[in-house]
């Protein structure tokens, strides 16, 4: 069966063209256009199909890869991986207009991070509690600087979920939060309006951490990704 086509397909300008792509070529898959196995066109081809730019091509395919639908062989070029269909859960593009959607990923944000900071509370470190303090320190700081205080707020939820002592849970973290960031710098925007606020927020989870309080480390945690959602206008948990 063929599977180029003389005519390049169009894709809307927004959402964006590698969300597009992405999704497009992942459907391919999983309808069996392309089956386990199976070399992907090169990227001339798929440029040339597709109407889009290289780059585009590039991270697409990156994110499928990353996510072990694609794999890269050297010399054989991209492959749809073995593992592709037994793959039960993936994040697919995400489109932060969506309320009920970003409801969904806040709660289970907070799920997340919530417990990553009740295990840290537990297994906490002086050299966590130093990194945390240092962290802590920056965001009042940077108070004044949004873009400089969204990746010191960033830094913060990293150190925590490393103090949790559980590499899965904050490798799943981190992948979680760069696959989301439209999502997480919407929320992170919403502390730059409260600079006192935002840090107490921060400080009564180190509190907590420091005082081996894991409930209240959860707790704190949780509060912080409701209240960053009710500046969004969306309630979790109800």
């Amino acid at each position: 069966m063929s599977r180029t086509t003389t005519k390049a397909l169009k894709f809307e300008r927004t959402p964006k063209l590698v969300d597009q792509v992405t999704k497009f070529l992942n459907d391919q898959i999983e309808n069996n256009v392309y089956e386990e196995g199976d070399k992907l066109p090169t990227e001339n081809a798929l440029v040339e199909q597709l109407g889009v730019s290289r780059p585009v091509i590039r991270e697409a395919l990156s994110r499928l890869i990353y996510d072990g639908i694609l794999e890269s062989r050297q010399g054989s070029g991209v492959m749809v991986a073995d593992s592709a269909s037994k793959i039960t859960f993936r994040l697919e593009p995400f489109d932060d207009s969506n309320i009920t959607e970003s409801k969904s990923l806040l709660e289970l944000r907070a799920i997340l991070e919530g417990d990553a900071a009740f295990l840290a509370a537990k297994r906490r470190t002086e050299s966590h509690l130093k990194d945390l303090e240092k962290c802590l320190k920056r965001i009042q700081e940077t108070s004044h600087l949004d873009d400089q205080s969204v990746i010191e707020d960033i830094k913060f939820h990293e150190s925590i979920a490393i103090a949790s002592c559980n590499p899965y849970l904050s490798d799943f973290i981190e992948f979680f939060r760069n696959r989301l960031k439209p999502l997480f710098m919407k929320t992170h925007s919403i502390h730059l309006h409260g600079d006192t606020w935002k840090f107490e927020d921060h400080n009564r989870i180190y509190q907590a951490i420091l005082k081996k309080d894991s409930e209240g480390a959860r707790n704190a945690a949780i509060r912080h990704i409701q209240s960053a959602a009710s500046g969004l206008k969306i309630k979790l948990f109800d």
